[in-house]
């Protein structure tokens, strides 16, 4: 059967349902004229992995049992080429496009169903004619990795309750949204990621980066309370003005907290008050070239209990900007300030406060902090400060000079 677009959803809801309850069935819409194997030929990838026994109604009035992952009948042969609604039944572990083969020919998913994945790594990755119409909570409670999951799907709009889903198992997530340009908002909120230690390395595989998500809710998600990484999540993210629930979270367990949101020249604002941060030693460029924040509120964050912190460049090219709090850290296991605020400024009530605070306490010797072109108040206790932050810790000082 062949049914154009228009018709899609409400030919699959006909054909696959399966009558009262749940429907258990995977079923996704495939165009085989696009670009990929022969224009009448899909060809279903999977990988060695798990117990494959399941019927694939292909569209046509035609079936196949699979048994393997490498099942021959996993490649079928349409007699004429077009759109067809496809559903998998029964045990079917992963999909898996990874950029490859006939990713273009995906064209929706209109129910997850329960075929018992394993994993969804690289699963749609490239599949970038792929939308997201289905509305079941995905049974994922057995998948581990979320590796590019959705990497590159540029069609995407929505994922409809994402926040159902059981990612309890999940451990990787980076690059799972990279790449996403259509998404522009996604909830999270409440889901449980204590088994994930990774959501991006140090400049790069964040989980968001270059996506085009503009608002997102983090309220309550669980993090892993042993040890995960947090770098690039939402690095080159343009388009995102809104994070709700940031306070809410558990970064007591972080390691690297790098690029988090590296070049989100859109973010006005977000609640960072009070954040534990005592397990962190990377937070490089963090916050790199924010140029539209209006205030970030960085006070009492938790540093102080690893040794060797990295901030270099973490306020690079952010302009003058209202930040505040970083008086309130207690700096004594930071030992690269290399480039702190370069292309920056902070105000002189808040540098003087710095200057102050910071001497104060027992920093490393021979740091080169960059406060950009912040000022401090000539002839006060921030100018005394500073004076013994050089000649006494003999760190070298870059900044606006004194007013």
């Amino acid at each position: 059967m062949i049914y154009g677009y228009g018709n899609m959803i409400s030919a699959t809801n006909r054909l696959f349902s399966g009558g009262g309850g749940a429907n258990p069935n995977f079923e996704m819409t495939i165009d085989t004229t696009k670009a990929g194997s022969a224009s009448n030929t899909f060809i279903l990838p999977t990988v060695n992995s798990g117990t494959y026994d399941a019927l694939i109604d292909w569209g046509d009035d035609s079936t196949s049992e699979i048994t393997s992952w490498n099942d021959p009948d996993l490649t079928h042969v349409y007699s004429v080429g077009g759109i067809y609604n496809v559903k998998i039944s029964g045990s079917f572990p992963q999909i898996k496009f990874a950029n490859t083969g006939d990713k273009l020919k995906l064209m929706s998913i209109n129910n997850w169903g329960n075929c018992g994945f394993l994993s969804l790594d690289s699963s749609f990755y490239g599949c970038s004619n792929l939308e997201i119409y289905a509305t079941d909570t995905l049974n994922c409670s057995s998948v581990t990795n979320m590796f590019r999951c959705f990497f590159s799907c540029s069609s995407i709009t929505s994922i409809p309750n994402f926040n159902t889903w059981d990612t309890s198992n999940v451990t990787n997530m980076s690059l799972s949204f990279r790449s996403t340009t259509s998404l522009s908002s996604l909830d999270l909120s409440g889901m449980d990621f204590t088994s994930c230690v990774n959501w991006g390395a140090s400049g790069a595989n964040g989980a968001f980066w270059q996506s085009g998500i503009s608002s997102i809710n983090l309220t309550g998600l669980l993090f892993n309370n042993s040890s995960f990484t947090f770098s690039s999540v939402f690095s080159s993210c343009s388009n995102l003005t809104t994070v709700s629930g940031f306070e809410t979270l558990d970064f007591s367990s972080c390691t690297e907290f790098s690029y988090v949101f590296y070049s989100c020249t859109s973010l006005t604002s977000i609640n960072l008050v009070g954040l534990d941060f005592s397990s962190c030693t990377n937070f490089y460029r963090t916050f790199y070239a924010n140029t539209a924040f209006t205030l970030l509120d960085v006070s009492s964050w938790t540093l102080n209990s690893v040794n060797n912190i990295s901030m270099g460049q973490m306020f690079r090219l952010c302009g003058t900007r209202n930040i505040v709090g970083l008086d309130t850290w207690n700096i004594e296991k930071v030992n690269n300030f290399s480039s702190f605020l370069i292309n920056s400024k902070i105000t002189t009530t808040e540098y003087d406060k710095l200057l102050i605070a910071w001497d104060s306490q027992n920093p490393v010797d021979s740091l080169t902090p960059n406060f950009g072109t912040s000022n401090y108040t000539l002839g006060s206790a921030a100018e005394t400060a500073r004076a013994s932050l050089i000649s006494t810790d003999l760190w070298t000082i870059t900044d606006g000079g004194g007013i």
